[in-house]
Parts: C-alpha cells; sequence; structure tokens
C-alpha cells in the first residue's frame, strides 16, 4: 500500500511534460544514498520538494535507491515517473518510454495517460498513441478522465494524420463522444473529441448526432475549415446555421459561454485565456486589451504567470495590431520572450508567434534576431512543426534582407518535413523566389490525404484567419489566381467559401500599410 506522501510524489511527478527546469536549490549535489539510513531518505525527499525536476541527478538516484527499502516501497511509482521525465530531458526518449511503460505495468494505466502520448509523439509512435488511447477509453473512470489533457489529445491527433491513421482516430474518438466518460472530461478534450467525431456522425447520416457534435465545438477558429471542406459537405447547412453571416452566431455564442465561466472562476487562467480569445474572434479589440492589461498592472503578475495568461497577453498583442497600435504590441511580445524558458517550457509558443509576426510585417532585422531566439527555445522545447515555424521565419527574413544563400539549410529542412506543414513549407519557398516549387508542393499536398487539409487552410482567405496578424509575406492563396492546375485540385476539396460569411471581426482590422510606427 503506497503512502499518501508517495502519492503526492507520482501526482507530482506525472505533470513533467509541461512542467519546467529550475536551477536546483534544495536538496544541493548528490549524496551517497545507498549509506543513508531511510529516516535520512526520507528528509532528502522532503528536502527536494517541488524542485525535482530541475535536479534530475538528484532526483532520480535519490527515489531510486529510496524504492528498494521497506520503508520506501511506496515511492517506486514516483521513481519510475522521475526516470522517464528525467530521460526525456536528456533527449533518451526510448529510455523515458520504457521507464513509463514499467510505471504503467506496475501501477495505474490511466493515471498519466497524457505523459504516454507526449512520449509517443517524441517517438512518433502512432500505433502507440491509438493503442493508448484505446485502453484508455477502455479502463478510465470518471475520476481518471481528467488525465487525458488537451495537449495529449492534440498530440495523438497529428501522429495519427501524419502516419494515415485519421479514420482509426476519428472512430475511436466518435465512440468516446457517445460514452458515459465524456462528460468527465475537460472542456477543450471535449470540443476536440466533438470535432473528430463530427465525420463519423457524417458517415451515420445522424443529425441529431452532428449537431450535438456542433454544440461542443465552440471554438470559432475551428469553422473555416467545417465550411470549406468538402467531406463536411452533407453538413454543410447545420455548420452554417451554427457559424452564422459572418460568423456573428459562433463568436456571440463563444463571447457569452467564455464570459459566463471566466465570471464564476476568475482567478482560473484557462477561462482567463479563452474569454480574451472570445473577445478577439468577436472583433472587440478594445475590450481584449483591456481585460489583458487589467492583468498584466496586477502586483507581481509576471511573477506567478501560467501559460493560460501568457495565451491572454499574446491575444492582447494580437488585438493591438488590429487597432494598428504596433509599438503597444511589441511590447506586450518583448516581455513575453523575457520569460526563462526552462521555468516556462511553453514560452516556445510566444517567442515563435513574436518572431512571425515580425517578419510578417517586413521587419526583417528585428525578425531575423527573434527567430535566432525562437530557435533557441524550441530546439529544446519545440515539437517538429514548432521549429518549422522558425525555419520559415528564418527563411523569409534572409531573403527579405538579400541574404537568401544562407537560406538553403531552412529550406531543406523545410522540404525534409513538409508533411507536417505543407503550407508553411510552400510560403518559406515562396519568399525564397521558388514559385513553381511551391506550387507543385501545394498540388502533390492536396492529393495526399493526410495532409490535405492542412493545405486547404493555407489556401483559404487571410479573412478566415481568426489568429491573424497582419503580413507582407507572400501567401499560398495568391497562388489560386495564376494557376488553373492548384484552382482545380482545391475545388476538388473544398470550396470557395461564400461571402456572406467573412468574419465581421476582419473587417474591424487597420491594414498594415496604416499602423503608425514610431521611428526605429
Amino acid at each position: 500500500m503506497k503512502s499518501q506522501k508517495a502519492i503526492i510524489i507520482a501526482l507530482m511527478l506525472g505533470a513533467a511534460p509541461a512542467a519546467a527546469q529550475q536551477p536546483g536549490e534544495a536538496a544541493g549535489t548528490v549524496s551517497n544514498y545507498a549509506a543513508m539510513s531511510d529516516a535520512e531518505l526520507e528528509a532528502e525527499v522532503d528536502r527536494l520538494g517541488d524542485s525535482w525536476l530541475g535536479q534530475c541527478e538528484v532526483s532520480e538516484p535519490l527515489l531510486a535507491e529510496f524504492s528498494t527499502r521497506p520503508a520506501g516501497e511506496g515511492y517506486r511509482a514516483g521513481m519510475l515517473l522521475a526516470r522517464a521525465v528525467c530521460a526525456d530531458k536528456q533527449g533518451a526518449y526510448r529510455q523515458a518510454a520504457d521507464a513509463f511503460a514499467e510505471y504503467e505495468r506496475d501501477f495505474d494505466p490511466s493515471s498519466f495517460v497524457g505523459l504516454g502520448l507526449y512520449l509517443d509523439s517524441r517517438l512518433d509512435d502512432a500505433a502507440s498513441a491509438l493503442a493508448r488511447l484505446e485502453r484508455f477509453a477502455n479502463t478510465a473512470t470518471d475520476e481518471t478522465a481528467g488525465a487525458l489533457d488537451v495537449a495529449g489529445f492534440q498530440a495523438a491527433a497529428s501522429l495519427a494524420r501524419k502516419h494515415g491513421r485519421e479514420d482509426a482516430f476519428e472512430d475511436l474518438s466518435f465512440r468516446l463522444f457517445q460514452s458515459p466518460l465524456y462528460g468527465s472530461f475537460s472542456g477543450d478534450v471535449k470540443s476536440g473529441i466533438a470535432y473528430r467525431a463530427l465525420k463519423p456522425a457524417i458517415r451515420a447520416n445522424n443529425d441529431a448526432l452532428i449537431d450535438e457534435a456542433l454544440g461542443q465545438i465552440r471554438n470559432p477558429a475551428s469553422y473555416p475549415d467545417l465550411l470549406a471542406l468538402r467531406e463536411y459537405e452533407p453538413a454543410w447547412l447545420q455548420i452554417e446555421r451554427r457559424v452564422g453571416e459572418h460568423f456573428t452566431q459562433i463568436t456571440e455564442n463563444y463571447r457569452h459561454w467564455a464570459a459566463a465561466r471566466y465570471d464564476s472562476a476568475s482567478y482560473d487562467r484557462e477561462r482567463f485565456s479563452d474569454v480574451a480569445h472570445a473577445l478577439y474572434f468577436d472583433g472587440r479589440f478594445e475590450e481584449a486589451t483591456a481585460l489583458a492589461r487589467k492583468w498584466r498592472e496586477r502586483p507581481g503578475a509576471f511573477g506567478n504567470i501560467k501559460e493560460g495568461d501568457a495565451w491572454a497577453l499574446n491575444i492582447e498583442a494580437y488585438a493591438l495590431d488590429a487597432l494598428g497600435r504596433i509599438d503597444e504590441a511589441d511590447a506586450v511580445f518583448d516581455r513575453l520572450a523575457e520569460l526563462p524558458a526552462d521555468e516556462n517550457p511553453w514560452v516556445v509558443n510566444f517567442v515563435i508567434n513574436r518572431s512571425s509576426r515580425l517578419v510578417g510585417q517586413a521587419r526583417f532585422i528585428e525578425g531575423l534576431e527573434a527567430a535566432q531566439l525562437a530557435r533557441e527555445v524550441a530546439e529544446v522545447h519545440g515539437s517538429t512543426y514548432a521549429r518549422m515555424l522558425v525555419a520559415r521565419d528564418h527563411a523569409c527574413a534572409l531573403h527579405g534582407l538579400g541574404r537568401g544563400e544562407e537560406a538553403e539549410t531552412e529550406l531543406a529542412y523545410l522540404r525534409e518535413n513538409r508533411v507536417e506543414t505543407v503550407a508553411v513549407a510552400a510560403q518559406a519557398l515562396l519568399c525564397a523566389g521558388q514559385r513553381d516549387e511551391a506550387l507543385a508542393m501545394l498540388i502533390d499536398g492536396l492529393e495526399e490525404e493526410r495532409t490535405r487539409s492542412n493545405v486547404i487552410g493555407g489556401l483559404l482567405p487571410e479573412e478566415y484567419d481568426l489568429f491573424y496578424t497582419a503580413s507582407i509575406l507572400p501567401q499560398p492563396r495568391d497562388l489560386l489566381a495564376t494557376s488553373a492546375e492548384l484552382r482545380m485540385a482545391y475545388e476538388r476539396w473544398a470550396r470557395e467559401l461564400p461571402e456572406k460569411f467573412e468574419p465581421a471581426a476582419s473587417l474591424k482590422r487597420v491594414p498594415l500599410d496604416r499602423m503608425p510606427r514610431s521611428a526605429r
């Protein structure tokens, strides 16, 4: 029987992928743990506290030794999780997965499904991810449903798409959507499951389930693809009713839903993030900036920042751009970029968004410098997709500065990993003046099922990019006007969206050429 303390330690260790490396302060240097008494080992565990993640050289051998003692038998779960997480930090992903597999074999396999899916992603193992989710669906309870977080679910979805297992993933999502377990998932996971369950509901010709799924897909950013992709055509009338003309129905519904949840728990960082996004998507840019500013003005706000807070600030910067207040947006992103990535690995999202924004605004010197920082962070904390964005930013900035010969390594990386995001790779080729190669890549991407939706998303009008920040970079969509072959391939799989659905918020954005900016 594990002690209560052991359970707490195991839970603490299980949060590892999203946690942070922190400088060691609590436990000091590695000691001769084998020579210590049980009481001394327990005291060392107590001293380690919650700083274990920054001290893998201490935590893993300490727990390994203590777990071999009768008095510390309950710490074995924590030891295996520490071994998995610490191996991951060293880039030894197979070793990490093996340690986690041992944990799953001997302890509750549902408790840390998110960690398992994260390791599957690191190993690019779609079969393992699908099998893990299948086991979870069959063994999880209402109490353990929360172990499936949105990051783990999305990682599994990406693996399934990349490896041609999307149908199997969608069928599994459809079963989860209809299971009693569905009500116990977090809101973001519910939405992700419903989105992937929509196509099976359409194939089943079940209008009630289609409407039920759409009712759970609250985020307006999900809907441009649903309106455009022909695989959703049987449900277009229902989707159109859900969206409303100029996206007013879906953005208003999302705003009311997010505001109600935030009002009932304003301390919740994810709800804070949701309401900021909702205001931005609804074109309420001043309100979005005011909400984030109120948070920033709290004493010590940045000293306790979490990822949800940072996403709200990201939205503040985009809203400031939409208002033409570019210098203020700069200041928000610069402040986010100052956050230490080792303590906040999620900062990878924001240093990349910062560099992409600067490069997109043709501020190539600043953008290249920002992209170099983004690369440092993404090499440690980023996915292949994140590193592709960084490579795109480097390539476009270098060509913008007349240093195109330095971008060949970036283009080679993008070509090699194009399956992750054809649209990003093609845009970098356009920056490099490689129009014909970009065109061929897009056409091939439309013909390949696993890349098709990504290409179509890149060919939609920029007005439908709800996370939009103004950009002068060449866009894949530009080629639709000059290539009949691309247009034909696009129209086979998607439709040109009716003008009545153009999001109202896009009409309120200040164009880049009208954005005042102080001299630099």
